[in-house]
């Protein structure tokens, strides 16, 4: 797929960018629901906007700052797409440090624009690392979504080679109404609220964040963590 932006930057502060994307897009279904289809092909012709805030004082493990970003997607069948649809997607968050500890506040939010529904290979997905920590990345698959983050996070220690070893918790909730109407075993009508959890060590490595991490969310929903890259 090829995409095509023009754009501005906003001096010290971000980027606002509009594009077109063209080309096709196959997928096959690994697992999951027999709702969805197992293998399908479409046809991209879509415009975007991306507008992309930065003044965080950090890449990996932000001490201070704020940011925010957001997307809007309109698949054009005009220009020849398949299901055409429109979605937005917006995400905000802050770091205040006292000392060695450091606060974290993070909500994002989407849904779809217009009548026609988002179809499943643009779908959001909740669950993973710090995103409805405990569930299993995108678990949750949904038209529409709101999520909140509080993060608590402090620097253990200096380690050569290394910018910091960290331990860090959150307390997490979303809020979806799943594609698949079943949570916990049962059926659910309309939207779930969802509350989740994580504690974890992070070390800033000269190859990306590393973190080893244990999220909760329910008795049925829980995991352990170690991946080397940003969350």
């Amino acid at each position: 797929m090829a995409q095509f932006d023009v754009g501005a930057n906003f001096l010290q502060y971000g980027a606002a960018r509009l594009g077109i994307a063209i080309g096709g897009q196959r997928f096959t279904q690994q697992s999951g629901s027999v709702l969805f289809p197992t293998s399908g092909s479409t046809n991209i012709r879509a415009a975007i906007f991306d507008l992309k805030l930065d003044q965080f004082s950090g890449v990996s493990f932000p001490t201070g700052g704020w940011g925010a970003t957001g997307k809007l997607y309109s698949q054009l069948a005009s220009l020849g797409g398949d299901d055409p649809f429109n979605r937005w997607e917006a995400v905000a968050g802050a770091a205040y440090s006292v000392g060695v500890h450091t606060f974290e506040l993070a909500a994002s939010a989407g849904g779809k624009l217009g009548s026609n529904p988002i179809p499943v290979y643009e779908q959001f997905e909740l669950g993973g690392f710090l995103r409805l920590s405990g569930l299993a990345p995108g678990q949750i698959r949904t038209q529409d979504f709101q999520f909140a983050r509080l993060g608590y996070r402090t620097k253990l220690a200096d380690i050569p080679l290394f910018e910091g070893v960290y331990f860090g918790a959150s307390l997490e909730a979303g809020r979806a109404r799943p594609v698949v109407p079943v949570w916990n075993g049962e059926r659910v009508d309309g939207k779930v609220t969802i509350p989740a959890g994580a504690v974890y060590l992070g070390i800033d490595s000269p190859l990306g964040p590393l973190y080893l991490g244990f999220g909760y969310s329910s008795r049925d929903n829980s995991a352990v963590y170690l991946f080397l890259g940003r969350r």
